[in-house]
């Protein structure tokens, strides 16, 4: 790193701080001054970088009202409580706002640093490294505020951020088109469980899930710490998803944490995974080879009973329900479905002879459609990876030049 550059902290080149309560009353409106932003706004199409779309506003004499903080234009956002930490979203805000109190923001000193530089090196950082790692982790501005960042020149800053525009934007191209073809065939495979299953079968039997399984329970809600290494794993619902198990990110635990969690859950080979808080609705089965792991709070898991229902049966049923799990998650960080919501959900069954014949026709499709998402999920990956290593360069005083994607 070269003697333009110099490492200081957040604190130094930015005003660092949190939102302010939003009582239900004011929420709602959309004409008013200034955007009011809840983590969830982070979510809406259009708001992917930039803050563009709100779904709250209130009027100044509100504002004061609430005593509510002003977050400039140029400000960068992100989510400081809860699971929401972990979907590591950053924004930057285009228009003056404020934000609720689940988000913490960095309002940039434009005389040290250009808030676009600000707002790609917080992308090139974990949120939930901020965080006190808690159950439910929570960032402090005292811990933001101490963050080392390097900051070279204005100008230099602006050469940086050029050349990452124009990465990022051709990254994106590859990354959408990706996601374009492996949603395509998605939805060719859930077209196939939907004819198979959607039908109307008044000779099919009809029970909510509860009926059909011998327990239905949710991953630790108070996860241990874990150790360096051993063969006992802790998935969450980033390890989860349609008909596959992925074992790239996940947590050791000691084998007496293991058995303490183990207790409650007993993860077993024909158990069903599901998703239930973020990302909702993705389920696999478990396989014998995959075990022994628990799970956190993010993942149900479902024990058929398997005298009326098979586990490959009621997973392509919960496919076919994941739409409307989604319509019926809750929450305002983050969304989820609670168990008492999750057991009284329907599906329609035939006998279990028709069931594996069913099956054994969705699978023939799943089985092709799931080997190319595979790849493209692979290659998605190596997008990903390549964004965090120009980033490093970036932040590592070494990015002179375009890059190729």
């Amino acid at each position: 790193m070269s003697e333009q550059w110099s490492i200081t902290t957040l604190g130094e080149i930015a005003t660092i701080k949190s939102g302010s309560g939003f009582p239900v009353k004011f929420q709602g409106n959309q004409r008013e001054q200034f955007p009011f932003y809840k983590v969830g706004d982070m979510n809406n199409e259009g708001n992917e970088v930039r803050m563009e779309i709100s779904n709250h506003t209130i009027s100044e004499e509100i504002r004061r009202k609430l005593k509510a903080k002003i977050f400039p234009a140029g400000s960068i956002i992100f989510p400081k409580v809860g699971g929401a930490i972990r979907t590591n979203k950053k924004r930057i805000v285009v228009k003056d706002c404020c934000v609720d109190n689940n988000v913490m923001g960095l309002i940039p000193n434009e005389n040290k640093v250009l808030p676009s530089y600000l707002y790609y090196f917080m992308t090139s950082v974990d949120l939930y490294e901020f965080s006190n790692k808690a159950a439910l982790p929570s960032i402090r501005q005292s811990t933001v505020k101490d963050w080392k960042i390097p900051v070279p020149s204005l100008n230099l800053q602006q050469t940086i951020v050029n050349i990452l525009d124009e990465f990022f934007s051709r990254l994106s191209k590859s990354e959408n088109q990706l996601l374009k073809e492996t949603n395509l065939i998605e939805n060719i495979l859930n077209s196939t469980i939907s004819s198979e299953l959607g039908k109307e079968h008044p000779s099919w039997s009809e029970s909510i899930l509860d009926d059909v399984c011998l327990n239905i329970t949710d991953g630790s809600h108070n996860p241990p710490k874990g150790c360096e290494f051993s063969e006992y794993r802790m998935l969450s619902s980033r390890n989860v998803f349609d008909d596959s198990i992925n074992f790239e990110k996940f947590r050791f635990i000691t084998e007496e944490q293991y058995e303490k969690e183990h207790k409650r859950t007993k993860v077993e080979a024909g158990d069903i995974l599901l998703t239930i808080v973020g990302t909702i609705g993705r389920c696999a089965v478990v396989d014998e080879d995959s075990l022994p792991f628990t799970l956190q709070r993010s993942v149900a898991i479902l024990k058929p009973n398997k005298q009326i229902i098979s586990s490959r049966f009621l997973m392509y049923s919960l496919i076919k329900l994941s739409s409307s799990l989604n319509e019926k998650s809750r929450g305002a960080a983050q969304k989820g479905i609670y168990l008492k919501q999750l057991r009284k959900f329907t599906i329609q069954y035939p006998d279990l002879k028709t069931q594996l014949s069913i099956i054994e026709n969705i699978d023939q499709i799943s089985k092709l459609a799931r080997k190319v998402v595979k790849n493209y999920r692979i290659k998605y990956d190596s997008l990903s990876e390549l964004r965090q290593s120009v980033l490093y360069e970036a932040f590592s005083g070494k990015l002179t030049g375009e890059i190729a994607v």
